[in-house]
């Protein structure tokens, strides 16, 4: 939640529709009211019953329904038909992604927090530093970056955004999901081009995106893309990573390293002081490895303790340089 009311907060309150739920009725009766607007849920909980109408909106900006009503006039059911144009755009947050099927996670671009100990640490800082004098007078410094953002936002004129026709963009295409990231990533590099249409040349109403653009999109999509794509969840690639150090850490106590890495066993107990996670929140993560393979159970039942094998090793470097956009 702070991560996305740290963005909405770049924008103009009257730009913004937060809700803690919306339903699918709601959805559609005030499609109109919604268009051109930041649709801002609380959870994904929230969209639950209007997913149907959320993906058509988001992928094909439009929503249309047929159903029957009745009709008060003529005492009967009549059927009711309604199609509306919705530009909308929707930031949703989670504390858990896998609430949402991997069809509908796919329409979003993932964005997802550090949640490392050394992450903590500077958090429990900050929060100590902003009730001090300079915290205060730094927290009015960002009060009036928030307003000159949102001020920024109501300068900004409806210009249709084009690629120039010398623009050219090598783009992965080993995965047929690549069709669908590269709609998001158009997106992302036109908003950016919008954003600077006072410093650019607009001809005939038109303002174009540059190469510049290319290169600040992919910098900031990159690393989504990457957790977009990946089966694990970023706490559960997170704990793996741990995983891997604390195996790796044990085979070079063995002289020689002659134990193979996926006999050497380790318990939640083990990997649980290393990343300082709560028990239930971690039976949580191993359940997924274990369901992905990454991890296997080889001792233990109930009352006992589980001992556990490191099956898999990916590398998720490779998955990130898979989704590498390059401008030309």
């Amino acid at each position: 939640s702070f991560l996305r009311d740290t963005v909405l907060s770049l924008f103009p309150a009257e730009s913004i529709k937060q809700y803690t739920y919306i339903s699918n009725k709601a959805l559609l009766y005030d499609s109109k009211a919604l268009n051109r607007k930041i649709l801002a849920i609380d959870d994904t909980e929230g969209i639950r019953d209007c997913l149907p109408y959320l993906k058509s909106i988001i992928a094909d900006q439009r929503i249309s329904t047929l159903s029957t009503v009745a009709d008060a006039r003529i005492g009967q059911r009549s059927v009711q038909d309604i199609s509306e144009k919705v530009a909308l755009s929707v930031i949703v947050s989670s504390s858990e992604i896998s609430l949402l099927n991997e069809d509908i996670r796919r329409l979003f671009l993932t964005i997802t927090l550090d949640e490392s100990q050394e992450q903590t640490r500077k958090i429990i800082e900050n929060q100590i530093f902003s009730e001090t004098a300079e915290g205060q007078r730094q927290l009015l410094i960002r009060i009036d970056i928030q307003k000159l953002h949102q001020n920024l936002q109501r300068l900004l004129k409806p210009l249709q955004v084009c690629f120039p026709d010398n623009l050219s963009i090598s783009y992965s295409s080993k995965c047929v999901h690549n069709r669908r990231d590269m709609q998001i990533f158009i997106s992302l590099a036109k908003s950016i081009a919008l954003l600077h249409q006072y410093q650019r040349p607009v001809n005939n109403g038109i303002v174009y995106v540059q190469e510049s653009d290319i290169e600040t999109a992919i910098e900031l999509s990159k690393e989504a893309f990457a957790v977009t794509h990946d089966e694990l969840s970023p706490q559960a690639r997170a704990v793996l990573s741990n995983i891997r150090s604390f195996v790796e850490e044990q085979n070079k106590r063995v002289p020689g390293n002659c134990i193979p890495i996926s006999d050497i066993t380790f318990s939640r107990n083990d990997i649980r002081k290393l990343c300082g996670l709560s028990e239930s929140y971690l039976r949580i993560i191993f359940k997924d490895l274990l369901k992905s393979g990454f991890i296997g159970k080889v001792t233990g039942k109930q009352g006992l303790q589980y001992s556990y094998v490191l099956l898999y090793q990916d590398h998720f470097a490779e998955l990130r340089n898979d989704f590498a956009l390059k401008a030309s």
